[in-house]
Parts: structure tokens; sequence; C-alpha cells
């Protein structure tokens, strides 16, 4: 058991360290995700600790502390997924549920051993944690399943650094870890007190595991900045006002060709045009009647298409060719070619060839 303690130390650790030396440690998310590790290093150094004094407070101290990391990481992707630039005040109260435990525990005098099995308050507090726990979850994927509606108005493309599917792994990982905790308990035949040690060493290695794996993600993953778009109030006279911009747009994705660039965004084009980037968000969903992701798709997609119509069709390679045109992948880029041709890039070009023969 110590062993394990004392990875999930040096991994919370290591963490803290590495996100206070990032350049954007500044930013609400990652202050988040550092105040994450250094709760998480206080709660190996506890443990370790109590393993020779055995202490009860200390150990419901820790239980409590459990919980904290899916307080934790919905505030974090609320953050990671926003313009906003400092953690509001208020945010303190989603600790509450946490203290409110503790105080039942401390009240109740829980022994976490004793109490195992025969005791209304082993129910009620488990209870308790369980549905702090599903709330939180239910938080974090509601703002997981909010971003990635929205991603397609601010991004161009699809990467891991934007769509935080690693903390949807994290966040399931650690429901079945639960799941299968929960039923190692109903199913077992084992003396209560033998059973609980078992129990914490699962439970604590699989926390270890968890905390490496947000060290390794969490230091390699970047803000996600989105636009908040304003919404008019006269939605008539906005569309006339920008429907002489739409034009200047079109030349210049005709005449500069951005969307080559496969890291290309919502932020990026609109440095390049000297426009705000809630205006030009404004104008493609507005005026287009589209979301930035489709508009710049269409545009790789039809680029595309003329080179395949240039091309000599004995030596077209699609993959290079589409990288050539800005995808990143290439499902991205079948799927795309799909969705706008009707046809996957190889049946078209296979109807190329039979149309020059």
């Amino acid at each position: 058991m110590e062993m394990i303690f004392l990875y999930g130390l040096v991994f919370s650790l290591i963490g803290s360290v590495f996100i206070y030396m990032l350049k954007d440690r500044s930013q609400a998310g990652n202050i988040i995700l550092l105040s994450f590790f250094l709760l998480s290093t206080i709660k190996y150094v506890i443990e370790l600790v109590n393993q020779k004094y055995n202490n009860l407070l200390l150990h419901n101290v820790c239980t409590v502390i459990s919980i904290e990391k899916y307080i934790f990481f919905f505030l974090y992707l609320k953050y990671m997924t926003s313009d906003l630039k400092r953690i509001k005040n208020k945010d303190i109260l989603y600790f509450l549920p946490a203290v409110v435990l503790l105080i039942y525990m401390v009240v109740s005098r829980y022994d976490y051993i004793n109490s195992a099995y025969s005791s209304i308050h082993y129910d009620i507090i488990n209870t308790l944690f369980f549905a702090f726990m599903i709330c939180f979850l239910f938080l974090s994927f509601r703002i997981l399943k909010w971003h990635h509606e929205d991603l397609k108005s601010y991004y161009s493309y699809e990467s891991a650094k934007i769509n935080l599917y690693w903390v949807v792994a994290i966040l399931s990982y650690d429901v079945l870890i639960h799941i299968g905790g929960m039923g190692w308990i109903l199913l077992s035949k084992e003396n209560p007190v033998e059973l609980y040690d078992e129990i914490s060493v699962y439970y604590n290695f699989n926390h270890s595991i968890s905390i490496f794996i947000i060290l390794i993600l969490g230091v390699w993953q970047r803000n996600i900045t989105k636009t908040q778009i304003v919404k008019a109030q006269d939605k008539k006279e906005e569309k006339e006002r920008n429907e002489d911009y739409v034009e200047v747009l079109k030349q210049y994705m005709d005449l500069k060709k951005p969307f080559l660039n496969g890291d290309l965004s919502l932020e990026k084009l609109a440095e390049q045009l000297d426009v705000k980037k809630q205006y030009l968000s404004e104008v493609i969903n507005t005026n287009l009647n589209t979301n930035f992701f489709n508009f710049i798709k269409e545009y790789r997609v039809n680029h595309m298409i003329d080179l395949l119509k240039k091309e000599d069709s004995s030596n077209i390679k699609l993959l290079y060719l589409a990288y050539e045109c800005g995808f990143n992948s290439k499902s991205a880029f079948n799927k795309a070619f799909k969705e706008i041709t009707g046809n996957t890039p190889s049946e078209y070009l296979n109807k190329l060839k039979d149309k020059r023969s």
C-alpha cells in the first residue's frame, strides 16, 4: 500500500511542478489543474503519515479529498472551454458537498472499518459520495457535449487538443473503476475488514494511474479559446450590414487560400482579415448560414476537386493532395469529400477517368 501512495505522491508532485513551469500557467484552467495536483499531493502525504498512526480523522479527510477530483474536473472543463480568464469567487461553492460530507463523518464519528456493512452511517455516506460523484460527472459531460457542438464554429479541423476526448476517457475510466469496486463488494463473501483493505488497494492503485495520465495529458493540453457570439437585436439590419463583407471574405478565400493551412482557426482567419472574431463568426453564421468548420471544409474539398481535374489521373496520390488542401488526416478528408460530393475520393477519381477515356 505504501508504494502505491508513494507513486501517487511522486506523480502529483511532478504534475504540480510541470504545470507551474508552463508559460500559460496563469490561465484559469491551468490554475485549477495545479490546485488539483497540489491537493492530491497533500492527500498522499496524509495517507503515508496515516500508515503509521491510523488516525480516523485523517482517513476521512482523504476520503473527502477523493470526491474533490470530480469537482476539479468540472471546473477545469468549464474554464478550458471558455473565454473566462479568471476564476470566479463563487466557484468555491462547488466544494460545499465535500465539506458537508466531512462534517457528517466527524459528527457521526464514522469508523470506516467497524461501520462497514453494519451501520446506517456507512450507507448514508456511500450514498452521498456516489450522488456527488454522479452529479459532477453529469455536469462535466454536459460541458463536453456543449463544447463539441460549438467546436465547428471556431475551428476548421479536428484534434485531440481541442476535442478533450482524453478527459472523456479519464472520467469513463473512473466510472468503470467504481462500478468494478461496487460489484466486488456486492459479490464478495470475504470478511468486511479484510475486503476493505483489498478495496483500498484497488481504488488507490487506479487513482495513481489516473494521476499519471492527467499529468501527461494535462501538461500537453492547451487552452481552447472560443468566441462568445454576440446576438444582434435586429437580425435583418445585421444581415444587410454584413452582406457586403461576404464578398470581401469570398474574394480573400479564393485569392489567398488560407484554408490550405491545416490548423486554420476562426481566430487566425480573423487576424489575417484584420477583423474581430465576433464579427467574422457573425458573418459566417448569419449570412452564409453555416459554421466555420463546414465553411472551410467546402473550400478544401472544392480545391481538391480542382486539383483532381488538373492532375494526370495515373499519377494522382489522393492522400498527398488531401494534405496539400489543408486536411490533417485521411479519415477527415474521406468524410468531408463524401459529404460534399456524395462520392468517396476513389469513386470520384474513377468517374473522372471514365470521362477522360
